[in-house]
């Protein structure tokens, strides 16, 4: 467009040319990076905090906890990098009534999860404003097994026999149910997103030997709530054993 793109500008005039969907991707780069510290407090947060109007307050808080678990190192790291947070930081120790330079790294609380949320936000905002993904449909989008959104599955065995001599072949019959909320796919596409039933082989001690041991194809798209016949068609390892073979489903370079 030769100019800079002005987000909810570009949304509004989406609207107004009559697409019904309307959202904005973030595109993350540089990706955040978490030091050894920082990602043990992202792996053990809980729930997202809920900004609320009071947000001195939650920002009072959110210094207090992040202080505490992460150590002044940590908090003067992210300061240094935050601008909001740089100008924040001295009202918000103030008002938690935190000594200026008192040393606390080796205290501990509970994951800094509403601190994490504002480092989030910023990230994300600052993504956008820099580089703006808009997309728009004119439809609502389905999500299919491309760009999925739930992917469940039940996978009832209905036949397989129990021994086969080795290295001969042997098919299982099951019936195959979409829990989730997304269409299968059941062609090959050049992004992926081809649903199938796969199968690994495991010693009798549940430790893998094969771990592609083989694919069983759908006849057909499956929607969501719908059960479909899969058969797949393996063959025995040539050593005799007591053998395990697992079944669940795959989405073709998605998951």
């Amino acid at each position: 467009m030769e100019r800079i793109t002005v987000v909810h500008e570009l949304l509004d005039e989406c609207l107004k040319a009559g697409f019904r969907n309307v959202s904005v991707q973030p595109y993350l780069f540089p990706p955040p990076i978490y030091d050894n510290g920082m990602w043990q407090a992202v792996d053990r947060a809980g729930q997202p905090l809920v900004v609320a109007r009071s947000g001195l307050r939650s920002a009072v808080a959110w210094s207090n906890s992040l202080i505490r678990t992460l150590g002044r190192p940590a908090w003067a790291r992210l300061v240094a990098v935050a601008p909001v947070l740089r100008r924040l930081t001295p009202a918000m120790e103030r008002a938690a009534g935190l000594p200026a330079n008192r040393e606390r790294s080796g205290d501990h609380a509970e994951p800094p999860e509403s601190i994490l949320a504002w480092e989030s936000l910023l990230t994300f905002r600052n993504a956008v404003r820099v580089h703006p993904v808009v997309i728009v449909h004119k439809e609502p989008r389905r999500p299919d097994s491309r760009r999925p959104h739930i992917l469940s599955a039940e996978v009832s065995v209905v036949r397989a026999p129990l021994s086969i001599a080795p290295g001969t072949t042997f098919t299982v019959v099951t019936q195959v149910r979409n829990t989730g909320d997304t269409l299968w796919l059941h062609t090959p596409t050049p992004i992926g997103g081809r649903v199938a039933l796969g199968a690994k082989l495991r010693d009798e001690n549940g430790l893998a030997e094969v771990v592609d041991f083989g694919r069983g194809y759908l006849s057909r798209a499956v929607q969501p709530g719908e059960t479909l016949p899969v058969e797949i068609t393996l063959t025995a390892p040539a050593t005799p054993g007591r053998y395990q073979v697992k079944l669940d489903m795959g989405d073709e370079c998605v998951v």
